[in-house]
């Protein structure tokens, strides 16, 4: 889809009127294409690649975490249902028991 989105502006677009920009060029062919002079400060870098590893890192975690919590909760109810269903399902042999040591 992008890769049609980028041929579909490329035709579309004349030459002088397009950029075709990556951001690890700086300054220097964005602002000669915006006829602009260049800025003192340095070209914002909001992530290095360290950076983003480690916030990709954390987000994984963070799903991984959140799985094992619904595994377990989805786990727990479902002892919880095979424990009431044994009991229910066991609940006559608990009574015939009873009522044989009421007979002793």
């Amino acid at each position: 889809m992008f890769i049609e989105h980028y041929n579909h502006v490329s035709k579309a677009v004349p030459p002088e009127q397009l950029l075709e920009y990556q951001v690890q060029e700086g300054w220097g062919p964005l602002c000669r294409f915006l006829a602009v002079e260049e800025p003192k400060e340095p070209f914002p870098v909001v992530h290095t690649a360290t950076q983003f590893m480690g916030t990709a890192v954390r987000g994984w975690w963070g799903c991984v975490a959140r799985g094992i919590k619904n595994i377990a909760a989805a786990a727990a109810v479902c002892l919880w249902l095979l424990g009431y269903g044994l009991f229910r399902g066991l609940g006559w042999l608990l009574v015939s028991v009873s009522e044989i040591r009421l007979r002793l």
